[in-house]
Order: C-alpha cells, then structure tokens, then sequence
C-alpha cells in the first residue's frame, strides 16, 4: 500500500514518500489527451496520404483537354463551346476566321430569344483565375446559405445558454465553417480539373477517393486542433495534483498501488462484463429527421439525370462522407460494436499488465467559496480519479459558478465480485439540443471501473464518504456488471 495517506511511524514514511512522490511526477501521471491527440493525427496522416496518392493518380491518368477555362467576350458575355453558325464551325470556345471581319478570336453568343451572332473574344484567363472568378461569384450564395444553415441549428440554442454553453455552441459553429471553407477548397480543385463539365473516367474516380480522404483527413485534423487547446489545461490540473502530493496533503489527495496480479483479475472480470455504456436521443419531431434523409437521398440521384455525370459524381462524395458520419454515430450506439470496442480495450490491457499502477483521487477544492461566478468548465477547477492513461473521469467541483453541463451526475461507489474490489462511479449526462426546427434530448448512461486492492478498500471509503464531489453512495456487494 502506497499513497499519501502516511501512517504515523516513521518507517512507513520513510518507505512510502519516495513512490509516492515519484507517482505525480508529470511522467507517471501523463497527459490522456495528448494520446488522444496522437491517434487522431495518425489517423489523418493515413488519410492525407490515400488522398495524395490517389490525387496523384488521377492527375496522371487525366486525359489532355484543349481550351479547358471557359472564354468570354469583350463584353463579358459567355461564349458556346463547339458551336456551328452559318457555315461557320469551331471545335473549341473561340477561333480565328478569315472570312469574318474581325482581328482575332470571335466566338458565337444566344440571348433569351434564340438569336446567335458573333462577337470578339477577350484574353483567355488561367485556370486559376478561372477558379477565383468562380469563387467570387459563389461566395455570396454560400455566405448566406452559411448564416441560414447557423440560425437554424444553433440561435434557439443560444439565446437561452450561459457563458459556457455559449462559448461551446461557438466552438461548434467554428468547426462547421472550417469545414465548409474546407470543402470550397475541394470545389477549386474540382474546377481546376475541370474540362468542359465531361466525365474523365477513372482519373474522376480516383479525384473523388481523393476528395473522400480529403474530408475525412480534415474531420481528424479539426478534432486533434480541439483537443490540442485542452491539453494545456488538462496539463494544469495535473500539476495542482503534483503539487498536493508534494505537499502531502493527505485530505484532497489519495493514492492506492495495485499490483499486478489484482490488476490481471480485474481485466479478466471486465472482459466479461458489458461497456456499461447507453445513449438514447428522442427528437421532438422525428418526422423531420426522416424527411431530411429522404431528401438527401434522393438528391443525388435527381443530379444525375439533371446534370452531367461529373457533377453528381463529385456531390455523391459529400453526401457519401456525411452518411458515413451518421451511420458511425448510430453503429456506436449498438450494444453490439459497444460490446466489441469494450473487449479489444480489455485485451490490449491484459497483454500488458505492468508491475503495478496506481489509482488516484483527487479532490479539488480551488472552486469552494468564490464569491463570484466562475465558470467551472475551466479544467483547474476540476476534481479527478485516474488509473492507467486511458481511465481518466474528470468532475466539476461544487462551486458559486457556471457549470458547463448542469446535467452531469457522478455517483460513486465500492463494489466486491468474487474477492475482486472495484471502485465504481456511474455517470449520468442529460442534455437538451434546440434548434429552430426541433429539440432533441440526449441521454448518456456510463460506468467506469477502477480496481482496488483489499487493504485499500477502508481507506478509500473513507476518503469518498468525506469528499461530497463524488457522491459516494456506499457498498454493494455482487455482480458489478451494469
């Protein structure tokens, strides 16, 4: 047994302060997110790749194409591409005719009523300016196509929130934009290999793949730049549990060793247990929800018979990608996946049982008696249990400020399975989303475990019973499945 709940005799303390003190040390109490951080950057390193080598391909296998930017003329109208007038005939968007008085290119016009003439050609632009011309005059229609689309899903919402559940809704918004910038970054390249709006073949299938990387490349990036802004904050409140160990405060701080052997059993127990995870989310009018899907598919396939074939090609990507999106958010609510994710967790663990690990409480009482409101979303101000690097639970102090989810209920408790002691705290997350168009209420139901050696098992009850933040609610004996 190791903490910093030292016995009186000074042998004991002689023995347990030097773990004790090395254990929050910054090493042995690492950061989770910035794990968290690395996966997500491998992972988008992987799609950045497919979306190179597929990009890469594509450019190769392009066929040529002659005259690619569309030409205007002088007076900015837009010229026909392959036109025929009179017994004239030109196989591109302007040509030079002698017959025709008129120094240069001339290409042929149509107003409303069907009548054609022919007018002088103006200098043939770049495909990159071709791009940015495009650009300039879209983005008006996406602007606001853009504020449309923030007013309906998040002004209900935020108008009624706090200082923290505001700055949340603008975290939100700011990822949203990304990536719609991100994905008028795609529609330049789409132009820049345009080639008269005609389908290319595999070189367009092997753009589109690289556009599916692409976006998924982003959808990591966004969320490792997220959680990049935590960590310095995650990193504060591991230094807060450094310094209360090395000042041995014994009433906000307690360590407890496990060995291995208690380690070993604990994870074979889990692997039989359930995640312990549920989420259900009622919408206020699930019609709407349905219809919108219903839309969505049948979109694209009105734009292949109302457009050409590359333009629905590249619109199905985006509609591709945000399936893909919906159907993880629903695969990850099945018992099923739940269950598996849970067990590969489980097992990983269990082929590397270390020596020993440490469970660790901490008691944070920087957010007791403010006399004015804080928000308490602020990591600093946080109460936290660790074990391992992945088994982290973080818990709002109770304080004079803002909670950044009022609806958050940590409940903790001792459980005994077998001779196998566990710490249990059961996590319960209300939240309500109100947008214009409907409400919907999400519920999470979680638990997490944390193994305890027998000896421990008085002190931590102790410890528990005498820190309200965490709701300790006692013993119960038998299975501690969920």
């Amino acid at each position: 047994m190791a903490g910093l709940d030292l016995e009186e005799t000074p042998i004991s303390m002689e023995v347990e302060l030097p773990a004790a003190e090395a254990l929050l040390q910054s090493s042995a109490l690492p950061n989770p997110l910035r794990k968290q951080r690395r996966h997500l950057l491998i992972w988008a390193l992987i799609w950045a790749l497919l979306a190179a080598v597929s990009g890469g391909l594509s450019a190769g296998l392009a066929p040529e194409c002659v005259d690619p930017v569309p030409r205007r003329t002088t007076s900015g109208e837009l010229c026909y591409h392959k036109w025929n007038l009179g017994n004239l005939t030109c196989d591109t968007y302007c040509c030079d005719f002698a017959s025709v008085e008129s120094s240069g290119d001339v290409c042929a016009v149509c107003d409303d009523l069907g009548s054609c003439k022919m007018r002088p050609c103006a200098a043939a632009a770049s495909r990159l300016e071709y791009v940015f011309e495009r650009f300039g005059q879209s983005i008006g229609f996406v602007a606001v196509w853009l504020g449309i689309v923030l007013v309906l899903l998040f002004s209900r919402s935020a108008l009624r929130a706090n200082g923290a559940e505001r700055l949340m809704l603008l975290k939100s918004s700011a990822a949203f934009i990304l990536v719609v910038l991100f994905m008028l970054m795609l529609f330049g390249a789409y132009l820049y290999t345009d080639c008269h709006n005609e389908y290319r073949g595999i070189a367009d299938v092997l753009l589109a793949i690289s556009f599916f990387c692409a976006l998924s490349f982003f959808q990591f990036l966004v969320r490792a730049s997220f959680i990049n802004f935590a960590i310095p904050k995650l990193d504060g409140l591991l230094e807060l549990v450094a310094e209360a160990g090395n000042s041995r405060d014994q009433r906000n701080l307690l360590v407890l060793e496990v060995r291995a052997e208690t380690l070993r059993r604990f994870w074979e127990h889990q692997l039989e247990q359930d995640p312990g995870y549920v989420r259900n989310v009622q919408l206020s009018c699930p019609w709407l929800t349905y219809c919108s899907w219903v839309l969505l598919t049948l979109i694209p396939w009105f734009l292949i018979y109302a457009y050409s074939a590359r333009v629905s090609l590249f619109l199905n990507v985006f509609w591709l990608r945000l399936c893909v999106f919906v159907a993880r958010f629903y695969l990850l609510r099945l018992p099923m996946f739940q269950r598996w994710i849970h067990q590969r967790h489980v097992k990983k663990q269990l082929a590397n049982v270390p020596p020993k690990l440490s469970v660790v409480l901490f008691h944070n009482n920087r957010a007791e008696g403010l006399d004015h409101p804080a928000p308490l979303n602020d990591l600093k101000l946080m109460s936290a249990a660790f074990f391992s690097e992945t088994n982290v639970l973080l818990q709002h102090s109770p304080g004079n400020g803002e909670r950044m989810f009022p609806s958050i209920i940590t409940r903790s408790s001792i459980l005994q399975n077998n001779n196998n002691w566990q710490l249990c705290f059961a996590r319960s997350y209300r939240q309500s989303t109100q947008t214009l168009l409907q409400t919907a209420r999400t519920q999470v139901e979680g638990t997490q475990f944390f193994p305890l050696e027998e000896q421990d098992v008085q002190r931590a009850r102790e410890w528990l019973a005498s820190h309200e933040v965490f709701h300790f609610e006692g013993d119960a004996r038998g299975s501690a499945e969920q």
